[in-house]
């Protein structure tokens, strides 16, 4: 059992960010900017980003959060930014700060962590992050309780909570899974983006490429 969140860093600053896909549509409804954040102390076992969990990978540089505002503002045709990892909430200030900066550009913001519900509301360090998510799926990822049927969540034991009323009644929401990969030839590398073990186990994984203002 989970009993308490660890915050990596208390600033609002910058993020550690594994990877980002500008375009996606299987992290969320409609066509979302994914951004997957570095570090996981959960570490499910069959979890299909472990290259995520240790917060200090070389592969993962350190993003100020500005510039990541100045990207998201540049994108077009996305409706929404979604967080995912590692978790998002060990960065929670940083997190909360863009996300609230997504919110203003009118993006709606997804966020997946394995943590409850009830335990991130109970955490002061979470609270911005929290109040700036319009659509959370929280739980840890349970190996014998896969989930293949609802839209986005891993296992069964996850929750879908709707924290606005953005996407209230949104037809992505009873999307089945098969719906949910979603693939791109992109500058000649291939992407996949969504529940690797809807096509076979395989996840392909393009790595961040920072700005050299984002560089560490």
């Amino acid at each position: 059992m989970i009993f308490s969140l660890h915050i990596y860093r208390p600033d609002r600053d910058v993020l550690r960010v594994s990877q980002i896909v500008e375009s996606s549509r299987s992290e969320g409804p409609g066509v979302r900017f994914c951004l997957w954040l570095q570090g996981c102390d959960l570490r499910c076992p069959g979890c299909c980003n472990p290259e995520m969990f240790n917060f200090n990978s070389p592969n993962a540089p350190d993003m100020p959060v500005a510039a990541l505002v100045d990207q998201l503002r540049r994108t077009r045709g996305i409706e929404g930014i979604t967080l995912l990892g590692g978790e998002p909430f060990h960065q929670a200030p940083a997190a909360g700060a863009l996300a609230a900066a997504a919110q203003e550009l009118g993006l709606g913001v997804l966020v997946f962590s394995g943590y409850d519900l009830d335990l991130l509301s109970a955490a002061s360090a979470a609270s911005t992050l929290l109040a700036h998510t319009d659509l959370l799926i929280s739980g840890p990822y349970v190996a014998a309780a896969r989930s293949i049927e609802r839209p986005w969540v891993g296992s069964n034991n996850q929750q879908v909570h709707l924290l606005s009323a953005r996407y209230q009644g949104h037809p992505d929401l009873a999307a089945r899974r098969a719906q949910s990969v979603h693939v791109q030839l992109l500058d000649g590398e291939l992407r996949v983006t969504g529940w690797p073990g809807a096509i076979g186990g395989v996840s392909i994984r393009r790595p961040v490429r920072p700005t050299d203002e984002g560089k560490s």
